[in-house]
């Protein structure tokens, strides 16, 4: 006879591996470190929604300006009689007279509203409209250096860095009133800085490309035309040439001087020794307030954004 079975007995689960001990001496996470990034990450949520006001206060006060059918800023009708006067054929470097009298300035921005005035009219609006969609191409290349430089540097998440990015976008914003208020007007400024800017971020950032060294070249004597005091960064951006990659250096001096200078040349001939007797003897007359530029101006910044200054170094 078989043996009766034996009762089954019940399955045992398998027990779950347990990790081994750290070893002796090895070094622990700082019970901090979980702190400080949760710190961090508010700081640039925070500076963000800061900047993120002063984006649309900016935005708000652009709009309420842009039709105003009269001056906000004394030269503004001066430029749209520059306009006017590329538009028609008619002489901008010339010899001064009751009817007329150039401004101290290189002819790119007029020139770009009159181009656009054969198409959509002269007007405040248009002019005012290059402004604003200039002073947005810097906003976004600001943005973007600010990202791409966070990014890089910390190890949070991708939309940290596009926070604080924001929250600099906005100190841009807030310095509107404290700087004279013309980001939006007819002037050439915006213009000017938008060429500028970028034509160094692609020196900088771009400069191993042959295609971007030529584009950020001409942007430099692009700038040049539109305001002359670009010929401070021309020069600077040689040096920079000269440390990224200076083999390149005689392309970059070839083309700047070719659309700055050749440019120079021309209007100087066009306009029979008027063009340089506007935009650079008349120009040493100007007092240059030394104390206004480098005490007085920072202090002024300073005490502009003190929510946003605060909250920018809790962050940190």
């Amino acid at each position: 006879m078989r043996p009766a079975s034996s009762p089954s007995r019940p399955a045992r689960l398998p027990e779950r591996s347990k990790a081994p001990p750290p070893p002796l001496g090895a070094k622990r996470a700082p019970l901090g470190r979980d702190a400080a990034a949760t710190l961090r990450w508010l700081g640039a949520v925070a500076f963000a929604a800061a900047g993120l006001v002063h984006i649309g206060l900016l935005a708000y006060i652009f709009a309420t300006r842009l039709t105003a059918p009269f001056d906000l800023e004394w030269m503004e009708g001066g430029m749209l009689t520059h306009a006017l006067r590329i538009m028609h054929g008619e002489g901008v470097y010339v010899q001064p007279s009751s009817e007329f009298i150039s401004y101290l300035y290189t002819p790119g921005y007029p020139a770009l509203v009159a181009a656009f005035g054969k198409l959509f009219g002269v007007s405040y609006t248009l002019g005012r409209l290059i402004s604003v969609a200039a002073f947005a191409g810097v906003c976004a290349l600001a943005y973007r250096v600010v990202a791409y430089h966070v990014e890089r540097s910390l190890s949070g998440p991708r939309w940290e860095a596009r926070f604080w990015a924001i929250g600099v976008v906005g100190l841009l914003c807030a310095s509107f009133q404290h700087t004279g208020a013309w980001y939006d007007l007819v002037r050439n400024d915006s213009l000017y800085l938008l060429l500028v800017i970028a034509g160094v971020v692609l020196l900088f950032y771009r400069h191993k490309s042959w295609p971007h060294l030529i584009a950020a070249s001409m942007l430099l004597g692009l700038g040049f035309l539109t305001k002359q005091t670009t010929a401070l960064f021309i020069v600077f951006s040689g040096f920079a040439v000269m440390a990224l990659c200076w083999r390149r250096l005689p392309v970059h001096v070839l083309i700047v001087g070719a659309v700055a200078g050749g440019s120079t040349l021309l209007l100087e001939a066009l306009s029979r020794g008027w063009f340089w007797e506007y935009i650079y003897k008349l120009h040493q007359g100007h007092d240059v307030y030394w104390d206004r530029m480098l005490e007085t101006t920072p202090k002024i910044l300073a005490k502009a954004t003190p929510v946003v200054a605060v909250i920018f170094c809790v962050g940190l």
